[in-house]
């Protein structure tokens, strides 16, 4: 949580049953801030100390079951734009103390003058923030009593809340990696605690399905906060989930005690498949083309005008958009599509259990054959697809059109065919309900510590540790591609598509995105432990390393930097800079859609059997990189 980072005092080890912030509010900064800590060490909470910094996902935090709540110290100057945002969604879980800030202690705080008339007037601002509660404390003789009793109430009342919502322990975050017409809301639909066999009178888990045609606004950021708000519940995310996604599922996993867990096909769906998208190009996706069809085929026999996200028989192009979707994952098979999610999931800090959900699509004595008409036109309209994003443009929309009609009258023709080729719903929605049911009872034995952003002053717990790495800062790395691109015109071209040679694009752009923090990984908490990592790098941390590039390699989804790492840290004594885990060291600059940053390892093999290039400059070329320790907030390259 970002707002949070470096100031909190107290540790998590030990917390109370707050749920929320509490800010004291005073006249200096010393005063609030000894107040703050006298209600931190009574309720066994977290302490903060800058009331602009506090964010949403710091008040979701706060809010969480077992965290122990936020007191955070503020001054009347600090304004109420932080405090006005927060209670608009939160305001029953904010409260606010004033110290000593009666208005006749006030008026005589300050000379008369414009700094006095600020502060009373600010003042009156603090006094209109909608809030749980408000108390004042006028006396500064009488504050341990005055935090004794304020503590007692605070405890009582959030005692009695957790036990009246009688939850505990981690939940579930069900998500969908698929596409339109895949039949999630008919299996998710109806789901409860009956079904799932969750009948248990010592406690009671919430079930929450969010339908995503149902929602207006952003989705996910509503997923994370009611999750926030119910850790514990079993909840169901009604909407598809492409790969650009999963690093944001396992990132609200991770920050709400939730074990994120993916509903995919069977293997006759879950299937590789090899397209020709041009004379010698071929691409390769990791749901079969029957599967495809029948999503199609689903979709454009909803009745018009009856999905709540319009994806249904009135929608002109409704067979392209579900191609669409499919050509999300391109690039992948359906091995790699496992891993891939698995590592983006585990990279944001959540685990993915081994047994994933897979429930069946089609019939299990089906063999999924199309006929070769309805299997060109597909292909076709994947083709425009891909050459639509390729081009960057809208494409031809009469084309579009054209094939939609086509897909269309191929699709209905075959209808039966296709029909029969499938699982029933009722057979479908029976595994999902066994399957998560097992899931579901699985957790009562979990234990998971809510996430540490930082390491706390005075706390013997340490942050946890996602990566070592030898972070480069982004100037020097473009200005490492311009001066290689001047010397090698394919390689310009490429560097050039992807905006790897201008210094003000984002993260996100068209077909790909460029990685914000350049860094080199020395090991990941997945191949060391938190001990290993901080005994092996503690010595270095913070220290520059001088990083030698021997080659850029770069294919259709990834770009990176090849690296040598020298033997020792310069300096005055040269320090031995610890081994990196990683086969191939390097910095990725840029990966494509379907693929993350870590594809990138496997650059040397696609430049070994010529699926990618490489470009090796004539001159020696030194980049510096400072080795650092990323923290579980840190977000992903």
């Amino acid at each position: 949580a970002g707002g949070l980072k470096g100031k909190y005092d107290s540790s998590l080890s030990a917390t109370g049953p707050l749920r929320g912030l509490i800010i004291v509010v005073g006249l200096t900064r010393e005063a609030s801030a000894e107040a703050a800590n006298g209600l931190t060490e009574r309720l066994y909470s977290r302490l903060a100390n800058d009331i602009n910094s506090f964010t949403e996902n710091d008040m979701l935090n706060a809010m969480m079951q077992g965290t122990g709540g936020v007191v955070c110290s503020a001054i009347i100057e600090d304004g109420i734009k932080a405090a006005r945002s927060l209670t608009k969604k939160y305001g029953q879980s904010l409260r606010i103390i004033y110290l000593n800030c009666s208005d006749e202690v006030v008026e005589k705080s300050l000379e008369p003058g414009k700094n006095l008339k600020k502060r009373i007037g600010m003042l009156k601002g603090w006094r209109k923030v909608p809030c749980k509660s408000v108390l004042e404390w006028s006396d500064p003789s009488t504050l341990k009593t005055d935090i004794d009793v304020l503590c007692d109430k605070i405890n009582q009342e959030s005692a009695s809340a957790s036990s009246e919502e009688d939850e505990s322990g981690p939940g579930l975050l069900v998500f969908f990696p698929s596409i339109p017409g895949y039949g999630k809301s008919s299996i998710c639909n109806g789901v409860s605690a009956d079904m799932l066999d969750l009948k248990c009178p010592s406690k009671q888990r919430a079930i929450k399905i969010c339908v995503g045609d149902k929602v207006e606004g952003k989705y996910w950021p509503l997923v994370r906060r009611e999750r926030m708000s119910k850790p514990s519940s079993v909840y169901i995310a009604d909407k598809n989930a492409p790969p650009t996604i999963w690093s944001t599922v396992g990132d609200i996993a991770a920050a709400s005690l939730g074990v994120p867990l993916p509903v995919l096909p069977d293997q006759l769906a879950l299937c590789t498949t090899s397209l020709e998208i041009a004379p010698g190009k071929r691409l390769t996706f990791p749901f079969s083309l029957p599967f495809l069809a029948i999503c199609m085929l689903r979709v454009i026999s909803r009745p018009e005008d009856s999905h709540y996200g319009k994806l249904d028989a009135s929608c002109k192009d409704a067979c392209m958009v579900v191609a669409k979707f499919y050509c999300l994952y391109r690039n992948m098979s359906a091995e790699q599509l496992l891993d891939r999610c698995r590592s983006a999931i585990e990279t944001s800090g959540a685990h993915l259990p081994s047994d994933l959900i897979r429930i069946p699509f089609f019939c299990p004595d089906a063999t999924p054959e199309l006929p070769d008409e309805l299997v060109d036109i597909i292909q076709d309209a994947i083709r425009l697809q891909i050459g639509v994003e390729s081009s960057k443009a809208s494409g031809d929309n009469a084309r579009v059109l054209d094939i939609e009609s086509s897909l269309r009258k191929s699709l209905m023709l075959h209808q039966q065919l296709l029909g029969g080729l499938t699982a029933k719903e009722e057979e479908s929605k029976s595994s999902f309900v066994a399957q998560l049911s097992k899931h579901v009872k699985s957790l009562e034995n979990l234990e998971l510590v809510p996430p540490r952003m930082v390491a706390t002053e005075g706390s013997n717990e340490p942050a946890f540790i996602k990566i070592v790495s030898i972070d480069v800062d982004t100037p020097s790395l473009t200005k490492v591609l311009q001066e290689m691109s001047s010397k090698y015109d394919d390689l310009a071209s490429c560097l050039k598509a992807i905006g790897a040679l201008e210094s003000n694009i984002d993260g996100e752009i068209a077909g790909g995105t460029l990685v914000k923090e350049p860094h080199v990984t020395m090991t990941h908490y997945s191949q060391s432990s938190q001990i290993e990592m901080r005994s092996r790098f503690g010595a270095v941390v913070d220290k520059e390393v001088r990083l030698k590039v021997s080659a850029c390699l770069y294919g259709d989804s990834n770009v990176a930097l090849s690296v040598s790492l020298p033997k020792y840290i310069e300096g005055e004594t040269p320090i031995p800079l610890p081994t990196s885990r990683n086969k191939y060291p390097h910095i990725t600059i840029w990966f494509g859609e379907g693929s993350v940053a870590a594809d990138s390892n496997k650059l040397p093999d696609m430049v070994a059997d010529g699926t990618a290039k490489a470009f090796q400059p004539p001159e020696e070329i030194v980049i510096a990189g400072r080795l650092r320790y990323w923290l579980i907030d840190k977000p992903s390259p």
